[in-house]
């Protein structure tokens, strides 16, 4: 098992273990996925002790911080200085969310320590920044327009959050909807990410005007559980609703699915995909519990990859790991579709590829493949 990050006793002789730290910006209302996330990659490095890929166990060094909505990035940026400076970790595993994960870049070409993040923005780059992004802001964009169009979509209305995700999010909507034939016939880019209900509905109420076919939210999700109310308030009912990764929130739960009742949404985990169905079951023996989202095989792919940076490392300092990253080929992945796979190298840095992106929608209380 992992070992825990107190110190321990170890004379200078002895073998060290591998010093990771790991950043948690969902502490609080997603405790539940932060926990599943966190329990990915522990069991992750954890098999990678157990099964020989490394010479030592590796030590996890948690930091819960709170970051952006409601606060400032600062204290992303401090935990990642404190990890460094004061715990001497090899690499970092985090932030979650993408302007967390952004307010850290600097510092991490600053400190030269690697970070691998889950972050969604195309800014998140780097020499010793690696993605193994739950999501893409301008991925997620021709993914969804590609969704309509199958289903006879032509014409939306859009809600853009008045924030980065939101924009960066909007931008990519915005330069691939001709190339699938949507039309946006209604746009708002002033919402921010904790409107009220009556805020919502008027948006809603100016959409229903003019009659577009489907609803399109993109945002970061900390509007989730007003969506629908506001929807009911305005009087509107919109044949489609849509929205991106935001849509992870229904996994936490049946009372968080109810609230995205009836919405599509892109997600990251899929019930056919070996890989995944083999790390639940593996994840149960050790938890006694039965992830169905999204974060818990992310975390694991995160703490495999990393994993497989130590073992590549020539020796122990962090642009060794940085370099052994970099070496990280063909790894099979538990997030994603079927056939989805980690591959990274010398300024390719963002690992996922093939069909990592799936649509789900929630419906009684459940998600299920849309």
């Amino acid at each position: 098992m992992t070992t825990p990050a107190e110190p321990r006793a170890l004379r200078p002789w002895d073998r060290h273990p591998h010093r990771i730290g790991v950043i948690n910006d969902f502490p609080g209302v997603a405790g539940s996925l932060a926990d599943d996330w966190f329990d990915g990659i522990r069991l992750a490095v954890d098999e990678a002790s157990e099964h020989g890929l490394l010479d030592r166990p590796v030590e996890l060094v948690r930091r819960d911080v709170y970051g952006h909505p409601y606060q400032s990035g600062l204290p992303m940026a401090a935990a990642y200085r404190e990890l460094v400076a004061e715990e001497q970790v090899l690499g970092v595993i985090g932030p979650m969310k993408s302007d967390d994960s952004l307010s850290v870049r600097g510092e991490v070409e600053r400190l030269a320590v690697p970070l691998i993040s889950m972050c969604g923005s195309a800014s998140m780059v780097g020499p010793r920044v690696f993605v193994l992004n739950q999501g893409s802001l301008m991925d997620e964009p021709p993914f969804m327009l590609r969704w309509m169009r199958r289903h006879g979509i032509d014409t939306c209305a859009v809600l853009a959050e008045n924030n980065q995700i939101g924009h960066e999010y909007l931008l990519g909507f915005m330069a691939d909807m001709a190339e699938f034939g949507v039309s946006v016939v209604s746009l708002s880019t002033q919402v921010p990410v904790d409107a009220t209900v009556d805020r919502l509905a008027e948006e809603f109420r100016r959409f229903a005007a003019a009659r577009p076919q489907a609803l399109v939210y993109l945002g970061l999700g900390h509007n989730n559980t007003r969506l629908n109310p506001a929807l009911d308030e305005s009087g509107w009912a919109p044949p489609v609703k849509l929205m991106t990764t935001a849509f992870v929130t229904a996994s936490m739960g049946e009372r968080w699915a109810n609230a995205l009742d009836g919405w599509v949404g892109v997600d990251q985990f899929h019930e056919d995909n070996p890989e995944f169905v083999g790390f639940v079951e593996r994840f149960e023996k050790v938890y006694g519990r039965r992830p169905a989202n999204a974060m818990a095989p992310c975390g694991f792919d995160l703490g495999a990859t990393m994993a497989r940076g130590l073992a590549r490392a020539r020796f122990r300092m962090p642009e060794a790991v940085a370099d052994g990253l970099e070496r990280v080929r063909l790894l099979p992945a538990a997030a994603g579709a079927p056939g989805t796979y980690i591959t990274l190298g010398p300024w390719e840095h963002r690992g996922y590829r093939g069909d990592y992106l799936v649509m789900r929608r929630s419906v009684g209380g459940r998600t299920e493949l849309a």
